[in-house]
């Protein structure tokens, strides 16, 4: 829903609440007006992770979690032999791939990125940057 407020910007919103206890047939209740603060924030871009090395395998994504403060995303999660990429949308239109199995730059249309030990890896991707990093815990 975009109710037009800026992103990044504390707002006021005047709310009440009609409400009815039991049959449709009741009398709605409203309460008083109430005045609420909110900051909205836009929906960032929908990254995830997926191939044979991870748990849903070439099924489907996985998704990364975003951080506002380092404008990163990442994942933590255990991981099997195999490859795998990063993908827009849960489509193929935008993804990107590595040949590198320890992290460093991204490619577009990539090869897919090799995962030669089982593990529980963090993976952190800088989409701006074009750049990942991998670590075994």
């Amino acid at each position: 829903m975009d109710a037009g407020f800026p992103p990044f910007v504390e707002s006021s919103i005047d709310v009440r609440i009609k409400s009815t206890v039991g049959t449709t047939a009741s009398i709605a209740q409203t309460s008083n007006f109430y005045t609420i603060k909110l900051t909205p924030y836009p929906a960032w871009p929908d990254w995830g992770i997926i191939g044979s090395a991870t748990p849903t395998g070439w099924d489907s994504d996985t998704n990364l979690e975003y951080s506002l403060a380092t404008k990163t995303y990442s994942i933590t999660m255990n991981m099997v032999v195999g490859a795998f990429k990063f993908r827009l949308d849960n489509g193929w239109g935008t993804n990107f791939g590595s040949s590198s199995a320890t992290g460093g730059a991204l490619v577009a249309n990539g090869s897919d990125i090799p995962v030669t030990v089982a593990g529980t890896y963090k993976i952190v991707v800088d989409f701006n940057a074009k750049t990942f990093t991998i670590t075994k815990l």
